[in-house]
């Protein structure tokens, strides 16, 4: 509620001034993470999820970090697959001259990229956890106001969701990141998660010094000005919406 509920220093049972008091917000528990409502109004009806943590049959590991950058710079990052190749380069993408469609559909809640028919690239995490002779979905979203998803599915049984929810630090050029990683291995999930788990943190460790650098040159230059190019996919789409 905001009220003030002890004073020690005025010892046992002493009355409390009523005008002792904050501001309180709204907030819930909810998987763990406690979400608070710092707007004006209702907060909404739902509160976000982080898709299938926690649940049987999944294997879940999470990561914090804080980067120096903005929400929307990092929303951008997660979701924008050209810089895998540049930034993760042989850990997560390489280069592949193959084209790849790819079709986007936006509404009031965010936006969903989704690819057709890619072509699995030769990378570590390729090699360690994308089976064989399998066709892969992969699906990108952005959902208001601070959350990316993507979806890399080869069917029911082999399926990994990075969802990663974006949260403002001191001030308007740092925030804190807390990503949720869900996916299905099977039986030897947990066996899984001993390798993929560090190697997560490697890539993501990555995305931080990327997103540094350009925070750094945009300081130096006074300030952001950004043009979108065609493969830039949802930038365009989460810079509008928020």
């Amino acid at each position: 509620s905001g009220s003030c509920v002890e004073v020690p220093a005025l010892g046992p049972g002493a009355a409390l001034p009523r005008r002792a008091c904050v501001r309180s917000y709204p907030c819930v528990e909810s998987q763990g993470y406690v979400w608070v409502y710092p707007g004006a109004g209702q907060p909404p009806d739902q509160v976000p999820t982080f898709a299938h943590k926690g649940e049987p049959g999944w294997t879940t590991f999470t990561m914090r970090n804080s980067f120096a950058g903005t929400v929307e710079a990092c929303l951008e990052n997660f979701l924008d697959c050209p810089h895998t190749v540049y930034v993760h380069r042989g850990w997560f993408r390489t280069r592949d001259p193959r084209p790849l469609e790819a079709v986007v559909a936006r509404d009031a809640d965010g936006a969903v990229a989704v690819f057709k028919d890619e072509p699995i690239s030769e990378s570590v995490v390729s090699r360690l956890l994308f089976p064989k002779g399998r066709e892969l979905s992969h699906t990108d979203r952005f959902l208001m106001p601070a959350q990316s998803r993507v979806d890399y599915s080869f069917g029911a049984d082999r399926h990994f969701i990075i969802t990663s929810w974006c949260t403002p630090a001191e001030d308007e050029r740092h925030c804190r990141v807390y990503t949720v990683i869900t996916f299905r291995f099977g039986s030897v999930g947990a066996l899984v998660r001993l390798f993929f788990e560090p190697l997560c943190r490697v890539i993501i460790a990555q995305d931080v010094e990327v997103i540094k650098a350009q925070a750094d040159n945009i300081a130096l230059f006074g300030g952001p000005r950004f043009t979108h190019l065609p493969v830039d996919l949802l930038g365009p789409h989460i810079q509008a919406l928020r």
